[in-house]
Order: C-alpha cells, then structure tokens, then sequence
C-alpha cells in the first residue's frame, strides 16, 4: 500500500481534471487560446498551479466555515471565550462524576452521661 498524498499531488486527480480541461479547450479553443491553454504541457501546468492555489487557499476557507458552521465542536478566539461557552460548561458538567451523597455517619456514643438523679420520697421531683 502506498503512502497518503494530498489530493493536489495525486497523479490520477491531476490527469483527471487536465483531461477535463483538455476536453473543454477541445470543445471551445478559443476560450483555450484566450487562457494561453495551447497545449497538454501547458494545461498540465495550469491544472496543477491552480490546485496548488486551491490547497494554499483552502485551509484559509475552511477555517472560516469551521468557526461559523460548527455544530460539533463550537469555536471561539480565545480560551477565555471557550471556557466560558455554554458547551464548555455542559460537556464539563456531563464528564464531572455525579455528586453522591452519604448519609451521615452513626453517633459514636460519647463519654458516659451522669444519671438523672432519682427523686428524693417524699418531695416532688425537681424541687429540694
């Protein structure tokens, strides 16, 4: 298997659009000669100075819809705005683990208490 190019060097996506253009500047020659496109040299070298042109401006473009299309994963300018996005704070909430929580622990019991004294016979209780 061979390697990955990008598809601006691909030998088969070249050939294929310089066979396109080949066939439109067969088709119409004077739009051909108008272009200077007068021969399969020099519409090989148009095909593939404008697909190095195309390469050049499509990360600029791509970008550009990515920031305004972006439905997957928003993008903003700044860490700051990012942190700040409402699918930040909904993708941190969701990742958080849920919040358990524990009954309280059972009372140890403490130093032993004093007994209520008894009352005394004869006299009502809380009163000397």
């Amino acid at each position: 298997m061979a390697a990955a190019i990008p598809w601006y060097k691909s030998p088969q996506t070249i050939g294929l659009i310089t066979t396109f253009i080949a066939a439109a500047v067969a088709l119409f020659p004077k739009a051909g000669q108008l272009l200077g496109l007068t021969s399969p040299t020099a519409i090989a070298t148009a095909v593939s100075n404008v697909a190095g042109l195309i390469a050049l401006i499509a990360p600029v473009v791509g970008t550009i819809f990515r920031v305004k299309e972006s439905s997957g994963q928003p993008i903003t300018l700044t860490q700051a705005g990012a942190d700040a996005h409402p699918a930040t704070i909904a993708a941190e909430t969701a990742a958080a683990a849920p919040r358990v929580v524990l009954p309280d622990p059972p009372s140890a019991p403490g130093p032993a208490a004093t007994p209520a004294p008894s009352p005394i016979p004869g006299k009502p209780w809380g009163k000397p």
